[in-house]
């Protein structure tokens, strides 16, 4: 058994000896484990539990962690990013890692090889000013009129629907120009993942997959709605990165009794078939579903255990064969299971 310190996980690159030797010059931290075609780019690291550390902590790792994929991107390597935290016991677990994610991998490698990821975020140039002149608009400028005009007391609900007024203008707002910025930048992108707008100051946060060669006509495309827009948004531009928001991998350790409980859950035996595990999963959904429940039971929220169970199940099955379907049975034995127990898996 393999006695090597744990390991921290980067990602994970085609394996390139050429440019081997250079990666490994960086501040002399990092080291490749190969297994077959790729190379798992990992660090010695202390067996920590990034889930409960604290935002400094968080915030000093994610550097690292993307100064590491830049700079292997910067020498030629296409990456498949791992999740922030990703630590496996040692080297023979790393190897297990790739064992059970190598149809993943030759997946995500064919859509992701020449491809960078780009991140645009476009806000208010002016967002005070921009509430003023909706604040002017004639309905709400007339409601807020009629509000002044009133003899008695302004109400909590009339100052509600005032400011309901101003947000709906605000998104239509928002809506249209996003819109516009999508028209012009759709050519661009092989890919497009937009991102949740964290304030109202905030109009457009998307991620683009493009071909490296298109990053200029991608920045061109930028510029001219920005032209086009006459100024009122400032955009950033962050890129290019690994492919964080499309392609992150995650790997989990799969908890024998955690498993059993699940195909528990769905009626199974100690061995299935993928249709066999299809059926007793579409069954028991059914069954459980909160339309068919009394309002007791469907508080209870067995429905969502049984969507859990199924995905705990399914990716089980995932780990222990890339492409599960009849008549393949796959084992809930103790042993089996040990032996499929690191689960790789797109993030999300």
């Amino acid at each position: 058994m393999d006695k090597s310190p744990s390991k921290y996980i980067f990602g994970i690159v085609l394996h390139n000896p050429v440019t081997n030797d250079k990666a490994l010059d960086y501040k002399k931290r990092i080291q490749m484990v190969r297994f077959g075609k790729y190379s798992a780019i990992v660090a010695d690291t202390e067996n920590t539990d990034y889930r409960n550390a604290s935002r400094e902590f968080l915030a000093h790792l994610l550097v690292g962690h993307q100064q590491v994929l830049e700079y292997l991107m910067a020498i030629g390597y296409t990456i498949i990013p791992m999740k922030l935290g990703t630590v496996v016991n040692n080297d023979d677990e790393v190897r297990t890692v790739m064992k059970q994610g190598g149809a993943l991998f030759d997946s995500i490698m064919k859509k992701i090889i020449g491809k960078v990821e780009i991140d645009l975020l476009a806000t208010w140039n002016d967002f005070p000013g921009l509430l003023k002149k909706i604040g002017e608009e004639p309905e709400i400028a007339e409601f807020k009129r009629n509000l002044l005009a009133k003899s008695d007391q302004i109400t909590e609900n009339d100052r509600k629907q005032a400011g309901l007024m101003v947000q709906q203008a605000l998104n239509r707002k928002r809506e249209h120009y996003a819109q516009i910025i999508s028209d012009r930048l759709k050519s661009a992108g092989q890919a497009v993942k937009p991102h949740e707008a964290l304030n109202d100051e905030i109009v457009f946060n998307t991620s683009f997959l493009i071909d490296q060669k298109k990053q200029k006509y991608f920045d061109d495309q930028v510029r001219a709605v920005n032209d086009e827009l006459k100024d009122e948004l400032n955009f950033r531009v962050v890129g290019p990165l690994p492919c964080y928001s499309f392609y992150t991998l995650e790997v989990e350790h799969l908890d024998f009794d955690r498993l059993t409980q699940a195909r528990k859950v769905l009626g199974l035996s100690t061995s299935a078939t993928w249709d066999e595990i299809k059926s007793a999963y579409k069954n028991t959904a059914r069954d459980t579903h909160p339309d068919r429940q009394p309002e007791s039971a469907a508080d209870s929220g067995q429905f969502d255990i049984v969507k859990q169970a199924f995905k705990t199940v399914s990716a089980y099955c995932n780990a222990s064969n890339s492409h599960p379907s009849s008549p393949v049975y796959y084992s809930f034995n103790r042993q089996d299971v040990d032996d499929n127990q690191v689960i790789v898996r797109l993030r999300g």
